[in-house]
């Protein structure tokens, strides 16, 4: 009868857990509508989070956590804001990253390993810009070296992410003493946007991979390119590219447009 009731009593826990896992889905797959959504579900995953004792879970729950506080801290309008969210960000992705790197047991942990590197890095990315290049320059060697761990274990994670924050990296970063370079820039950016085009396309479905792809080249002197890239990604339909980042393409895409003024296209 024991242990009938501690199985009773795990299955409960374990169906909660799985609700407000799915609650926490459900908000952020709203972000758009509401920001606040995003914010409640990096809550519950906090939450839950910190009562879940088997790593692979817990640090699953962190990398998502990290995702949400990601997308609210693009959101903020005040730099001091954006700069808190996005540390906050960092230090949760941080979490799980300590709970498996080095000591990954399976498929599932590899790939919350890599998500979880990959958000620790767009999160210290817009945390650095927040701060002001010459402000973070200190995170510059850890970004690298994050980003390197992702293209070792899975370099197609968020649409060859690694490639694209490396990408931005170089084309940032000062040139003598820190290693800036537009051509490295060019080559992560390039390789990022040409591996993730749709089908018979000559568009990323990500929206990043397009903006900043378009940036470098108009930056190296390749404006006929860079416009040609934003007019194809400006008249796509959303919903069509990437159905889990419907928010973040509609904003780009107005981003491209923008751009495309800026370049004179």
């Amino acid at each position: 009868m024991k242990n009938l009731f501690v199985i009773a009593s795990l299955l409960v826990s374990m169906n909660a857990i799985a609700q407000s896992v799915e609650d926490a889905e459900f908000l952020f797959e709203d972000r758009g509508e509401d920001v606040a959504n995003a914010v409640e579900a990096a809550e519950i995953y906090g939450d839950l989070a910190a009562v879940s004792t088997e790593k692979g879970e817990k640090a699953n729950l962190l990398y998502r956590q990290s995702e949400a506080l990601y997308y609210v801290g693009t959101q903020a309008k005040s730099k001091d804001d954006q700069e808190k969210i996005h540390n906050n960000g960092v230090k949760v992705s941080e979490a799980a990253i300590s709970l498996l790197e080095g000591q990954v047991d399976n498929a599932d942990q590899k790939h919350t390993l890599t998500e979880a590197l990959f958000f620790w890095g767009a999160n210290k990315g817009k945390w650095g810009a927040a701060r002001g290049v010459l402000s973070s320059l200190g995170a510059i060697g850890p970004l690298k070296k994050s980003m390197n761990k992702i293209l070792a274990l899975n370099e197609k994670v968020e649409k060859f992410g690694a490639d694209r924050i490396l990408g931005r990296l170089y084309a940032k970063i000062p040139k003598i003493g820190y290693g800036g370079s537009k051509k490295k820039s060019l080559k992560h950016l390039k390789k990022a946007f040409e591996n993730t085009l749709i089908p018979g396309g000559t568009v990323s479905v990500h929206g990043t991979n397009n903006i900043y792809y378009a940036e470098i080249l108009e930056e190296t002197d390749n404006t006929a390119k860079a416009c040609e890239v934003l007019k194809e990604f400006s008249v796509q339909d959303p919903e069509t590219l990437l159905e889990t980042r419907i928010p973040e393409t509609t904003k780009e895409i107005e981003d491209a447009k923008t751009l495309m003024t800026k370049f004179k296209c």
